[in-house]
């Protein structure tokens, strides 16, 4: 019996978070949520943006400048625009979303009063190092 128990419990314990090291992404742009709900595109362009995860935090260098962040893994969730996305929230309550299927991370930022983030930094194009 106690085997069975285990089968059924060990899926559920399983996290699959980023692998850690370093990550480069080539493209990124900056959206706002606008009155209607709906995020408008406010600037898109290439870049090159690094990141190195753990376990703990990440940082990100972009044009010399480096920034430590501390996160908490939320877990691995099915969201519309992101079938398979892991979730992670920060020391403010902002959010990073990893969307595997597509390959980008989004940055999501500025919870207001309706639950809904204000600003959405996305990067694309991202390769491990």
């Amino acid at each position: 019996m106690k085997k069975y128990i285990l089968l059924l419990i060990v899926p559920f314990l399983s996290f699959s978070q980023i692998e850690e090291g370093y990550y480069t992404a080539k493209y990124m742009g900056f959206a706002e949520l606008d009155r209607d709900g709906e995020y408008t595109i406010l600037e898109e362009d290439w870049a090159e943006v690094t990141f190195y995860f753990t376990t703990e935090y990440f940082t990100i260098s972009f044009e010399g400048e480096e920034e430590k962040i501390w996160y908490e893994y939320l877990g691995e969730f099915e969201i519309d625009d992101c079938p398979i996305c892991d979730i992670y929230e920060d020391e403010e309550g902002n959010e990073l979303w990893i969307n595997y299927e597509l390959e980008e991370f989004w940055f999501w930022g500025g919870l207001n009063s309706r639950d809904e983030f204000e600003e959405l930094i996305y990067f694309k194009k991202i390769e491990k190092n």
